[in-house]
């Protein structure tokens, strides 16, 4: 990694394109399966472009910097990153004024230059114009200036808190690819909740354990099935749903059904009195009593419920 002085001096960047955030300073990806090539455990996030970072540390080959975003800390490639001074990363940090994807993704930016903003993101505007974060060939950074173009795609300012907004963003994602750690431009379990919310001006932890801990709710545990059921009918549309290792959108009842929306990496089926793991690998809206690949439904599973007020 490089030896690390006793006193770093502090230093100020803006990603400029939607990059991984790993464990190591690396390229390389590591699986825990021979067969796998979905969840790269080196893998923690995925930043999009516009997010301020703070430099700590840049490793021994000068490809890598160990960075914190307001969100996580970890590794990023140097290239994803462009330099400035504190007063221009104050315009990123806390901007006067906000522009808010809503969409899944947005493409920003023209020829070359363009970068996916996945929803959520935020990007400060100035007098109607996006400021865009480029990186010139001495990595530092660049401002260009795009007219803003509000639609459903993106929004000034955040959009308001309500559950019709909740199930909207939500189901934005329907039939995206699962995407661990934000890979293959898309969402995990938690990147999900965590985009849905943050588009409303809520910020979430990034990962599912941590949203659960860190957010009021009621507890699920020890009860009945039909405990369960009767808990969560009282629960507002846009509820968090919380089971270790995993966390989903409660959407409300279909047909009397209560429903969840979720990125999915597998489902059980029950086979000649087995449970058979089967991939799912996308976001899905499935009934909550769903099986899980561990032989026990969804709803048994839940832990928590988490209302935010």
């Amino acid at each position: 990694y490089g030896r690390i002085p006793s006193v770093i001096p502090l230093r100020y960047g803006v990603t400029v394109k939607r990059t991984d955030l790993k464990s190591f300073p690396t390229g390389m990806r590591a699986y825990s399966a021979p067969t796998d090539r979905d969840f790269d455990v080196f893998q923690e996030t995925a930043v999009d472009p516009a997010v301020p970072v703070l430099i700590y540390h840049e490793d021994a080959t000068g490809r890598f910097l160990f960075v914190r975003a307001y969100f996580y800390r970890g590794w990023v490639p140097k290239e994803s990153v462009a330099e400035t001074d504190r007063a221009t990363w104050l315009t990123y940090a806390a901007p006067k004024e906000e522009a808010v994807v809503t969409n899944r993704v947005l493409t920003l930016g023209k020829g070359k230059d363009t970068a996916l903003y996945q929803m959520g993101s935020s990007l400060p505007l100035e007098k109607g114009h996006l400021l865009l974060p480029m990186r010139d060939q001495a990595g530092r950074l660049v401002i260009q200036k795009e007219k803003a173009r509000f639609d459903d795609s993106l929004h000034k300012g955040p959009l308001p808190y309500t559950e019709e907004n909740l199930l909207i963003l939500a189901r934005r994602h329907l039939g995206a690819p699962y995407g661990w750690g934000g890979r293959k431009e898309s969402v995990d379990c938690s990147a999900l909740t965590q985009d849905v919310y943050r588009s409303m001006g809520i910020e979430l932890p990034r990962n599912s354990g941590e949203q659960a801990r860190t957010t009021p709710g009621v507890s699920f545990q020890g009860l009945s099935r039909k405990a369960r059921l009767s808990l969560l009918k009282t629960l507002p549309v846009g509820s968090l749903l919380y089971m270790p290792g995993h966390i989903m959108i409660y959407s409300g009842e279909k047909n009397g059904i209560p429903m969840v929306i979720h990125a999915l990496g597998s489902k059980g089926v029950r086979e000649k009195g087995a449970v058979r793991k089967v991939p799912v690998m996308k976001v899905v809206e499935t009934p909550v009593e769903i099986l899980g690949s561990s032989g026990v439904t969804l709803l048994m599973r839940v832990t928590k419920g988490i209302v935010i007020r």
